[in-house]
C-alpha cells in the first residue's frame, strides 16, 4: 500500500506494501513483517528459474496465493503461522552469510544450546516474533518443514521430522504443510499464464494436502485475447466476480488473464452463463463509465458546454440537474463589460428608429404581400419577393428600435445586478448552447427561434432581442424577462426541459448507445476465452480480420482493426495515439481531418480513460505498464488498489516523482533498496485514478510530463521512472506513448523506454538486462548527488548526461566549463566530487584510453611543476594550460609535409624550455628533463596514438583535452594540498 510519512516536517508520500483494512493473520503479517524487516530480502537477487527475482517477491508471492487458497487447505491459526514463518524462511541458503553452504548443513547447524542458530538467527532478524510469539516452541516444525520444501531433498530429510518428541505438530500436519510449501514454491515459477508443467506440480502438491480432506483440485483459466489496457482490466475485474460467485478460487492473475482452482467435477456452464457473464462485463463497464458523466461537463467564458460523449453515457436528467448546480455555482460573468457593449447598440438602434418610417414600412409590406399574390408573372414575383424580404429585415429593426425607446425611460435594456437572475440566466445560456451544438447542428438562428417558440416570446420582443449578442447578451436579458414567471416553477421549468429534449434527441440517441453497448458485448464474446467452455475455445478468428479490415473504404477506426461500423469524432477529442491493436493503422482514418472514424470498443476504451484519469489542462502523457515476473496476487492487487483510495480520500490528484529526492536518498544504500519518494502535486506525475478497480492484472499508470519541456528530457524522464519502478516494484517495465503495454514481458530483458532520442543512443540503447539497470540506477544516484553538492538542479544532469552521451572527454569538458562558471578556484570542489565523477566516467567506455593518458600527462605535469607563471591568488588556468597550448599551437601551425615528427618535436621541446629559461628562476638541468618527459608524452602516447598524428583531430579535441588536462592538474593539487592540511 501507499502510506504518508513525513520528514523534515515537509510531507513526503512513499509507496510501501502495508497492512489491508482488516483483521486476520496475513494482515498481521502485512504489517509486521512484510512492511518491516522483511525488505531486507529486496536485496536478494535469486538466479536460475528465478532469474532476476528478489527473494522478497518470491515470499510475497506464495504468501499471496496461501491466502487466497487458505480456505481449502483448512489449516488452523497456529498451522497458519507456521507455514507462514516457514514460508519467510525457506531459502535461507540465499542468505549472503550462508553462500556456498549445503541447505542440510545450513538448518541443521547448532549452537551450544542446542538450537538450530542460523534458523534461529533468521527469524530474529526478520522479526517472526512479532508476528508469532511462540515461533520457538515451533523452531522443530519449521526446520522440517523447509527442509522438505524443495521434493529432490526427500530422500535424505526424511528422517529429519521422523525423530520422535521433536516436533510439537502432529507427522501427518507436518507431511500437509510440507506438500504446501512445496505447491506454493513451485506455482511462482510459471511465469506465464500458458505455463503447464510447473501448474502441475502445483496441484500434485495442492491435491496431496487437500486429500485429508477428501477434496481434489483441477485448474482454469479464463483470458481475453486482445490487450485493450484498463478496459481490458475492468473486463478482468467482473469476469473473476462471475467465477467466484461460482464457487471458483482466482489465484493467479496475469496479464492476459486468471488462473482458478475448482472442484476437480464436471463443470456445467451454458450458454446462458456465458450470456450473464459478457453482460455483467457491459455492465461493470457501463457503471465505471456512467458514474461519472460530469467529466464530460466543462465550464468556460463561452458557457456550459456538454461534450457529446455525455450523452452516450448519462440520461439528460442528470446531466441536467448537474448543470443547474453548476450555474448557480459558476463564476458571475462581468456585467458591467456587456452593458458597455449593450449601450454602443441601443445608441445605434435609437438613432436608427422613427414611427413614421415603421409604419411606411408596414404600409409598404402589406402592399407587396397583395402584389404577390395577384402576380403571375415569373420575372416581377420574384423582384416583389427581394423587396418584401428587404422590408421585412427593415421592419425588425424598426420594431427593435422601438422597443429600446420603450424601455428608455428606465434603461430596462441593460442587465441587472442581480446575482439570481444572471444564475437564472446562466441556465438559459446552457439550455440554448445544448440545443445549438446537439439538436441544430450550430444553426444559430434556428436554435433561437427554437428557444423563443418554447417561451412563447411575443415577435416583437424577438425583434428586439436578435440585436444582441446571442452568447454573452442575449440569454441574459431574455432570462430577465422570463426569470418572474419561472422563478417559483424551477423544478416544473427543468422537467419541460428535459422533456422537450428527450423528444429531439430519442432516434439517435438510442441509436448511438445501443449500437455501442452491443458491439462491445460482441466483441467481448469473442474475445473471452474460458477453458473450461467446451463449446467454443475460441470465437475469435483473427485470420479473417486484415480482410475485413481491408474490405472497408472510408470506414476504418482510425486507431484499431476492428471489424466495427464508425462514428465521427474531432480530432481534439480522441488522441491519434490513443491506440493501435493488432496491427498498425497508418492512415489517419476518415474523410479528412479534423473528423476521424472511431469505432464503438475504441470509443468506450477512450471513455473510460476519460472519466478514470480526468486533466484539466494539457498534458504530455506516457504510459507505464508495470509487469509481475510472474503474476500478481489478490492480496497485492488489493494493497495498491487501497493505496490509490487513501490518496483520492486525502484529496491528492497525483504523485510527483521526485527523482532529485530519491536518487539523493539512495546515496548509501544497495541499488536493491531504491524508494521512490513521492509528493503532492495537481497535474505532473502519476495521477490517481478514480477507480481503482482498473489496477488488476497488470498496472497501467499514466505519466503526467510537463509540457513544455523538450522531448529529450521527457525521454530522461520516463527511463527515471522505469528504472526506479523495475527495482522497487521487482517488476519488468514498458514505459511508451500508449495506454496498453506495445510489449509482453517475455520481450524485454527488465525495461523498455521505446525509441531513444538520438543523443542518447550511444549509451542508453540497449537490452537492459538487471546488470544495465543497476548500473545505470548507480549513474544517476552519482549524477544527483553530485548536483546536491554543488547547489544544481536537475538541468544540470540532463545537460551532464547529454554530454556523457558524447563520451568522457565531452563530459569533463563540460562539468569543468560549469565548475570555472561557478567557482573562481575550483579546485576543492574537484576533490570533493571527484569520486561520484570517476564512477559516471566508468558508465561510458568513450574517451577511455585518451583520458587515462591526459591524465597521466597532468601528474607529470603536476609532479614537475611544468605550469606558466601564477600571477596573484591562485593559479587559473591560463597557467596550468601554457604548456600545453605551446605544444597545440605549434603542431596546429607546422606542415607536416614539411617537417618530419622529430623536427616537430624538436621544436617543441625548444620553444617549451625558452618558455621556462624566461619565467623560472630554478630553471635547470631537472627541469629541461621533465619538459622533455613531457613533450615525448604528449607526442607519443596522445597525439600519435590516441589523434593518430593528425592536427586537424588535434584541433577539434583541443577544448576538451585543455579542460580534461586542468580537471586532472587541479585535482592533484587538492590532493596534496589536503595531505599538508592533514599533517
Amino acid at each position: 500500500m501507499i502510506k504518508i510519512s513525513t520528514k523534515s516536517g515537509r510531507e513526503k508520500l512513499k509507496l510501501r506494501l502495508a497492512s489491508l483494512k482488516e483483521t486476520s493473520i496475513f494482515n498481521d503479517y502485512y504489517e509486521k513483517i512484510v512492511d518491516q524487516n522483511l525488505k531486507q530480502y529486496k536485496n536478494i537477487v535469486q538466479y536460475g528459474m528465478k532469474k532476476n527475482q528478489t527473494l522478497y517477491s518470491h515470499v510475497l508471492n506464495m504468501i499471496g496465493v496461501l491466502e487466497e487458497i487458505k480456505d481449502i487447505i483448512k489449516l488452523s491459526d497456529l498451522e497458519l503461522k507456521v507455514i507462514i514463518t516457514a514460508v519467510t524462511i525457506h531459502d535461507i541458503n540465499k542468505i549472503e552469510e550462508n553462500d556456498g553452504k549445503s541447505y542440510l548443513k545450513i538448518i541443521s547447524e547448532k549452537d551450544k544450546n542446542g538450537l538450530y542458530v542460523n534458523i534461529v538467527n533468521e527469524c530474529e532478524k526478520i522479526g517472526i516474533e512479532n508476528f508469532f510469539p511462540e515461533y520457538m516452541e515451533y523452531i522443530n516444525d519449521i526446520r522440517a518443514i523447509i527442509a522438505q520444501h524443495p521434493a529432490h531433498t526427500e530422500s535424505f530429510t526424511e528422517s529429519l521430522f521422523c525423530e520422535e518428541g521433536t516436533c510439537k505438530l502432529q507427522s501427518n500436519t507436518i507431511e500437509r504443510l510440507v506438500f504446501i510449501i512445496r505447491a506454493l514454491d513451485v506455482i511462482d515459477l510459471s511465469k506465464t499464464i500458458d505455463e503447464k508443467e510447473k501448474k502441475r506440480q502445483f496441484l500434485v502438491n495442492l491435491n496431496n494436502a487437500t486429500n485429508y480432506s477428501n477434496k481434489i483440485y483441477k485448474m482454469i483459466t479464463h483470458k481475453i485475447s486482445e490487450d485493450r489496457g484498463i478496459l481490458t482490466n475492468v473486463c478482468h475485474n467482473a469476469i473473476v466476480k462471475f467465477l467466484k460467485e461460482k464457487g471458483f478460487i482466482a489465484i493467479a492473475y496475469y496479464k492476459e488473464g486468471v488462473v482458478y482452482l475448482v472442484e476437480n467435477k464436471e463443470i456445467n456452464f451454458s450458454e446462458d452463463d456465458r450470456k450473464s457473464l459478457i453482460d455483467n462485463c457491459v455492465k461493470s463497464i457501463k457503471e465505471t463509465i456512467y458514474s461519472d458523466f460530469k467529466a464530460f461537463i466543462k465550464n468556460t467564458p463561452a458557457g456550459i458546454k456538454i461534450d457529446e460523449k455525455c450523452l452516450e453515457i448519462a440520461p439528460l436528467e442528470d446531466i441536467f440537474y448537474e448543470i443547474k448546480n453548476r450555474c448557480f455555482t459558476c463564476k458571475i460573468p462581468d456585467i458591467d463589460k456587456q452593458n458597455n457593449k449593450i449601450q454602443k447598440v441601443i445608441e445605434e438602434k435609437k438613432s436608427n428608429y422613427s414611427p413614421e418610417k415603421l409604419q411606411d414600412i408596414i404600409t409598404n409590406i402589406s402592399k407587396l404581400e397583395d402584389d404577390i399574390e395577384n402576380t403571375k408573372d415569373k420575372k416581377s414575383l420574384k423582384t416583389l419577393e427581394k423587396y418584401l424580404k428587404q422590408n421585412k429585415i427593415l421592419l425588425k429593426e424598426q420594431r427593435a428600435g422601438k422597443e429600446v425607446q420603450k424601455r428608455e425611460e428606465y434603461e430596462g435594456y441593460f442587465i441587472q445586478h442581480n446575482e439570481e437572475i444572471i444564475r437564472f440566466s446562466e441556465f438559459i445560456r446552457t439550455v440554448y448552447i445544448f440545443i445549438n451544438m446537439h439538436i441544430y447542428n450550430k444553426k444559430t438562428e434556428v436554435s433561437w427561434n427554437k428557444l423563443y417558440e418554447f417561451f412563447n416570446i411575443k415577435e416583437e420582443i424577438i425583434d428586439y432581442l436578435d440585436i444582441f449578442d446571442g452568447l454573452y447578451q442575449r440569454p441574459y436579458i431574455l432570462g430577465e424577462m422570463i426569470y418572474k414567471e419561472y422563478k417559483d416553477r424551477e423544478e416544473q421549468l427543468i422537467n419541460r426541459i428535459i422533456a422537450y429534449l428527450e423528444e429531439e434527441l430519442h432516434l439517435q440517441n438510442n441509436k448511438s448507445q445501443d449500437t455501442m453497448w452491443i458491439d462491445l458485448g460482441d466483441y467481448l464474446n469473442k474475445n473471452i476465452i474460458l477453458s473450461f467452455d467446451e463449446n467454443i475455445v475460441s470465437r475469435l478468428k483473427k485470420e479473417n480480420l486484415l480482410k475485413t479490415y481491408a474490405e472497408k473504404v472510408g470506414t476504418k477506426c482510425c486507431l484499431c482493426s476492428s471489424e466495427y461500423d464508425t462514428s465521427n469524432w474531432m480530432a481534439v477529442d480522441i488522441p491519434y495515439k490513443l491506440k493501435v491493436q493488432n496491427f498498425s493503422n497508418k492512415i489517419n482514418a476518415g474523410e479528412r481531418e479534423p473528423k476521424r472514424n472511431i469505432c464503438s470498443i475504441c470509443k468506450i476504451e477512450y471513455l473510460l480513460h476519460k472519466v478514470n484519469y480526468p486533466s484539466k489542462v494539457e498534458v504530455s502523457r506516457r504510459y507505464l505498464s508495470i509487469f509481475p515476473r510472474s503474476f500478481n496476487t489478490n492480496s497485492y492487487i488489493r494493497a495498491f488498489r487501497e493505496s490509490m483510495k487513501e490518496f483520492k480520500y486525502k484529496d491528492i490528484s497525483a504523485l510527483y516523482f521526485n527523482d532529485y529526492t530519491t536518487f539523493v536518498e539512495q546515496g548509501d544504500k544497495h541499488v536493491q533498496e531504491i524508494e521512490p519518494v513521492f509528493s503532492n502535486t495537481k497535474v505532473n506525475g502519476i495521477p490517481i485514478p478514480n477507480y481503482s478497480e482498473t489496477l488488476t492484472n497488470y498496472f497501467i499508470l499514466p505519466i503526467h510530463l510537463v509540457k513544455t519541456e523538450n522531448e529529450t528530457v521527457k525521454w530522461i524522464s520516463s527511463l527515471i521512472y522505469a528504472l526506479t519502478f523495475n527495482i522497487y516494484f521487482d517488476s519488468k517495465i514498458v514505459v511508451s506513448e500508449f495506454p496498453v503495454a506495445i510489449l509482453d514481458k517475455d520481450d524485454i530483458e527488465e525495461i523498455y523506454i521505446g525509441d531513444v532520442p538520438v543523443v542518447f543512443k550511444n549509451i542508453f540503447e540497449k537490452s537492459w538486462s538487471k546488470e544495465e539497470v543497476e548500473k545505470t540506477i548507480k549513474l544517476f544516484t552519482n549524477l544527483f548527488l553530485m548536483a546536491k553538492t554543488l547547489g544544481e538542479t536537475n538541468d544540470f544532469v540532463h545537460d551532464l548526461l547529454r554530454a556523457l552521451a558524447k563520451g568522457r572527454l565531452n563530459f569533463l569538458y563540460s562539468l569543468y566549463k560549469k565548475l570555472k562558471n561557478k567557482y573562481e578556484n575550483p579546485s576543492y570542489k574537484i576533490q570533493e566530487i571527484t569520486s561520484w565523477i570517476e564512477n559516471i566516467l566508468n558508465y561510458v567506455e568513450e574517451d577511455e584510453k585518451i583520458v587515462s593518458r591526459i591524465k597521466e600527462l597532468a601528474l607529470i605535469g603536476f609532479e614537475n611543476s611544468i605550469r606558466g607563471s601564477i600571477t596573484g591568488g591562485f593559479i587559473k588556468d591560463n597557467a596550468i594550460n601554457k604548456p600545453l597550448n605551446i605544444i597545440i599551437d605549434i603542431l596546429c601551425r607546422c606542415n607536416e609535409n614539411i617537417y618530419t615528427s622529430e623536427d616537430i618535436k624538436a621544436l617543441i621541446k625548444r620553444e617549451v624550455q625558452k618558455y621556462f629559461d624566461r619565467i623560472d628562476p630554478y630553471y635547470g638541468n631537472k627541469k629541461i628533463k621533465a619538459i622533455e618527459e613531457y613533450v615525448d608524452f604528449f607526442m607519443d602516447k596522445i597525439f600519435i596514438e590516441m589523434l593518430q598524428g593528425k592536427a586537424f583531430n588535434l584541433d577539434n579535441e583541443k577544448k576538451n583535452i585543455l579542460s580534461t588536462y586542468s580537471y586532472y592538474y587541479r585535482l592533484e593539487m587538492a590532493k596534496k594540498n589536503n595531505n599538508r592540511s592533514e599533517k
